[in-house]
């Protein structure tokens, strides 16, 4: 009887921890270049069941333990692109991602909301700096011209081009909030992609609200489908105790 009483309590456990998923996709379903996460489950391992008797010995069956969240990856699709007229926005078509210098090392974003700090840097939100072919890419005005290939102009002079990486394998980049991601030693970078960068324009997140909002309420149902498995596993026990405890 606990067997399943366990079993429901971790259905529950799982359930849980896919809603705080569900909920940190939601929350940023309008920061631009945010990516979805998304939780795989699995079976704990089965218990075999087996018929012993006469000698002989006869598997009958496996017995489930319950499921478990395996692991929570990134889903690294674009999102759509979005027209703003500031100057400073920029967008990615393809599998980019612009290079950021932050104070715990190179990150990278596909979040091209860009300004010009006090100093003359290009910056995203935080204050990171957005690298070009020669570093830092400092403006001496917003009034930029940018082209496909991430060069910048300003009055028809380049001023640098944006450094824009690309990775064979992007499942690897370890995703740390703000739309960051750093890589990893298995991470592994690619100059085949096709990129094209698109000026005064932003890629929301890939985020699909009705897709989350229909797995957050079935969520929802299986939490409470195995809250009402341990109600009943509990009104049992409780009456098998009252019983045994009548007994004389």
């Amino acid at each position: 009887m606990l067997r399943g009483l366990y079993t429901a309590a971790t259905g529950m456990v799982t359930q849980e921890m896919r809603q705080e998923t569900i909920s940190n996709n939601l929350n940023n379903a309008n920061t631009p270049g945010y990516k979805r996460d998304e939780a795989l489950l699995k079976s704990f391992p089965e218990t075999l069941l087996w018929q012993i008797g006469n000698g002989q010995k006869q598997l009958i069956g496996g017995l489930p333990s319950g499921s478990m969240v395996d692991q929570v990856i990134t889903a690294h699709d674009p999102g759509i692109v979005e027209r703003t007229g500031q100057p400073l926005d920029m967008a990615l078509a393809g599998d980019g991602y612009f290079s950021l210098e932050t104070p715990n090392g190179m990150r990278y974003s596909r979040n091209g909301h860009f300004k010009r700090n006090q100093e003359g840097y290009l910056v995203n939100e935080m204050g990171f700096y957005a690298m070009g072919n020669n570093g830092r890419i400092k403006l001496s005005s917003e009034d930029i011209t940018l082209d496909e290939y991430g060069k910048i102009s300003i009055d028809g002079q380049m001023v640098d081009k944006l450094d824009i990486r690309a990775f064979e394998n992007p499942e690897t980049l370890i995703k740390e909030g703000n739309a960051l991601f750093k890589s990893s030693d298995n991470t592994r970078e690619t100059t085949n992609a096709s990129i094209s960068v698109l000026q005064k324009s932003l890629e929301k997140s890939n985020v699909n609200l009705v897709k989350e909002m229909v797995n957050m309420l079935n969520v929802v149902r299986t939490y409470e489908s195995n809250q009402k498995v341990i109600q009943a596993y509990d009104r049992v026990m409780e009456m098998s105790a009252k019983e045994i405890g009548s007994l004389r």
